[in-house]
């Protein structure tokens, strides 16, 4: 289950709330007020996506937030384990949320393979701005197993028994 703000603005007919404010509170919504696609919208599918394909995100414990999980202090990480399977999902962000930098670093996890920094064939992860990204470690899907990804996992299939 995701938990979202406003997925669909609205208004404050007659100033109901109070007549101090103005009366529209779709300030962002993926869907506007006028039904127009936002562009939180599009976000908001691929977090969907995302949930869907990423079972073992259904139940985690926040293990921790630390900018020494990068090699960069300007960006920290979140932690989340799942109990049972072990997943881990390495939320990165700024540590400074206004932050507009475009940052690039690497992420030290634990993996069932032992610990390590990430990416090990590529220069660095990158960050723009307010984006963030989130690094899975002993990802499952099917009957496989990733140890870690970089690349945002949106889904997966079988196919032909595979």
């Amino acid at each position: 289950m995701a938990s979202l703000y406003m997925l669909y603005g609205g208004t404050n007919w007659g100033g109901l709330a109070t007549n101090l404010v103005g009366t529209s509170y779709d300030y962002s919504a993926p869907i506007q007020e006028s039904r127009q696609i936002a562009d939180k919208y599009y976000e908001t599918k691929l977090l969907g996506l995302f949930f869907r394909a990423a079972e073992d995100l259904t139940k985690t414990d926040r293990i921790n937030y630390s900018t020494s999980y990068t090699n960069d202090n300007t960006i920290g990480a979140t932690e989340l384990r799942n109990p049972d399977t072990h997943s881990a999902f390495y939320v990165t962000r700024h540590d400074v949320s206004a932050s507009q930098n475009v940052t690039d670093f690497k992420v030290n996890i634990a993996t069932s393979s032992g610990n390590m920094t990430v990416p090990q064939f590529a220069s660095s992860v990158r960050l723009s701005g307010r984006q963030s990204k989130i690094i899975v470690t002993d990802f499952h899907f099917g009957s496989n197993t990733l140890v870690y990804s970089t690349a945002e996992v949106l889904s997966h299939s079988i196919v032909d028994s595979r």
